[in-house]
């Protein structure tokens, strides 16, 4: 065989890759991989935040009148017009009204006299009463729905004594009161018709309401300042 024609054995084992190079080869198949992996993009998703906000709730009552001092003319009627009403924002609640008769206190030779002696009324019929003689002048209703707030609410209805007869928002002085009786009053014993109102919550838990007692008892105690 002519020289340089063919190689020997040993010349081509001499080029046969070694084992420095195959390492280096898979080291570089290695990196390879990695960097592919590297550039692998993650599903990912989300919601917008849902924020959970507990405002407070409230109960607001106010009750105005348009005068409240009075002179009283045997027979004659006087306007007063005492008007309660609960906001439009407030909860379900119970509307109290006390209604206290004062003064009038007074006695002539062996008679005594009493506010009842001076002055007549009489409540609006849409007040419901408590135990009258364990609550005395102490009335209520109850004021659910949006319908029934922001609305003023009377308090005197009209009635009659006798021939004498008066209106909604006004009281009578009683015709047998007399100028002796009058000129026997004085500042501490002036008749006085004292309105206070007051606003309860209604319901107890979602569905179960306070009784008009259990919730008038709350009214008492903010008015004791208990």
């Amino acid at each position: 065989m002519e020289k340089g024609k063919f190689e020997s054995a040993e010349g081509r084992k001499r080029r046969t890759p070694g084992t420095k190079s195959i390492a280096l080869l898979l080291a570089l198949a290695l990196l390879a991989g990695g960097a592919v992996g590297g550039t692998l993009a993650w599903l990912l998703d989300s919601t917008d935040k849902i924020e959970n906000t507990f405002s407070p709730s409230s109960i607001d009552v106010t009750l105005s009148e348009t005068t409240q001092a009075y002179k009283m003319v045997p027979g004659w009627t006087i306007a007063k017009d005492p008007k309660v009403k609960i906001s439009a924002d407030s909860e379900d609640c119970y509307l109290f009204i006390k209604v206290e008769k004062t003064g009038g206190n007074i006695t002539i030779g062996e008679k005594t006299y009493g506010f009842d002696d001076f002055i007549a009324y009489a409540i609006v019929g849409g007040w419901k009463t408590l135990n009258v003689e364990t609550y005395p002048g102490v009335y209520y209703m109850e004021i659910e729905g949006a319908e029934k707030k922001g609305t003023e609410y009377g308090i005197l209805d009209s009635g009659s004594y006798g021939t004498y007869t008066w209106s909604a928002n006004q009281v009578l002085t009683k015709p047998e009161v007399t100028e002796e009786m009058m000129e026997a009053l004085t500042a501490t014993t002036y008749p006085k018709l004292n309105i206070t109102a007051y606003a309860v919550q209604l319901y107890k838990s979602n569905t179960v309401k306070f009784s008009p007692a259990e919730a008038w008892a709350q009214a008492a105690a903010m008015e004791s300042g208990s």
